[in-house]
């Protein structure tokens, strides 16, 4: 998504090393658990089990990819209008080749694109949903351009 991208991608290489995992994580920004002498803090040189990534929407350069699993948090109009947001995300869906996890609101946006094999879980505030979003607080929506 467009906030919370190196966020969440070092939380879950963290999580997988807290887990005795080894995992690659590739961000777009430094974590202090990550940094050594000789590394910033935006790679952690794994065991090759894992790769954890920060895709990036801005230059499209998510489309390179062909992930096992997609977790995409939110859709913002830092680069792109929603509607070709919308278009992009669904193309990187297409070559997700194991499972997404998608917020609610990107759901709703990307949902016509989404290959009807790929498993899918979504998470969100809505009571009927299988996993609840208890709290989260996301920045202004700065599509109202």
């Amino acid at each position: 998504g467009s906030c919370g991208k190196s966020t969440v991608s070092s939380y879950l290489a963290e999580t997988l090393l807290s887990l005795g995992e080894k995992p690659y994580c590739i961000t777009g920004a430094l974590a202090n658990n990550f940094a050594t002498p000789s590394l910033a803090g935006n790679f952690y040189p794994g065991d090759g089990k894992f790769l954890v990534f920060e895709a990036d929407e801005s230059d499209k350069s998510l489309l390179s990819y062909s992930p096992d699993y997609a977790l995409i948090l939110n859709i913002g109009c830092d680069h792109y209008d929603k509607e070709e947001l919308a278009r992009v995300f669904g193309s990187f869906l297409q070559q997700v080749k194991k499972g997404a996890i998608l917020s609610s609101d990107v759901y709703n946006q990307v949902k016509d694109y989404i290959p009807k094999s790929l498993p899918v879980v979504i998470f969100g505030e809505e009571d009927n949903l299988a996993y609840k979003l208890v709290s989260y607080q996301l920045p202004k929506d700065n599509c109202d351009r």
